[in-house]
């Protein structure tokens, strides 16, 4: 079903408003429309990168609007339930988005880890980046190297196959 709302009509008429956007897009959505986010709705953002949204979320936190960041840790076709997600509070007002967010995440089967929006982005940096390289330069080898990944999948004891399952992940 095509929406044919307004951004200005969904921010009327939403009590959570959910930003799924790339910082890039959420920072130009947030300065043409953020000023019609009212103090009784909550805002949940997820951009994986915070640096570029930590201000505008702030700014929102200072005029009296409930917002939280989240930051799931799983990719997007993985089953919820189990998976990890941040919850990263933003200011003084971050009670009801945290608690909007806490409810669905329970629901959800999510395991919630409460985390400092400022240090995000530079624990993902460890998190994240530095093992996706490591497992893209062993698949590299690999692939350099002519091995048959199925091969070795067959053969392979339990160390060996959850050392691929991460290979494969990423």
């Amino acid at each position: 079903v095509e929406n044919t709302m307004s951004a200005e009509e969904i921010i009327a008429w939403a009590t959570v408003l959910r930003f799924s956007l790339f910082p890039k897009d959420f920072v130009p959505f947030y300065q043409t429309y953020g000023h019609l986010i009212r103090t009784e709705q909550v805002v949940v953002e997820n951009a994986t990168v915070k640096k570029d949204v930590i201000s505008p979320l702030r700014e929102l936190d200072g005029r009296g609007v409930s917002a939280i960041s989240t930051h799931r840790l799983a990719k997007h076709d993985q089953p919820l339930r189990g998976t990890k997600e941040l919850v990263l509070g933003v200011g003084q007002n971050s009670q009801k988005a945290r608690e909007f967010v806490q409810k669905e995440n329970e629901a959800e089967g999510l395991i919630v880890i409460y985390y400092p929006l400022a240090k995000h982005d530079s624990m993902m940096v460890k998190e994240q980046l530095l093992p996706h390289f490591v497992m893209r330069a062993v698949n590299l080898t690999f692939a350099e190297a002519g091995i048959n990944l199925p091969e070795m999948w067959q053969l392979a004891p339990a160390n060996a196959e959850v050392f691929m399952l991460s290979s494969a992940r990423t």
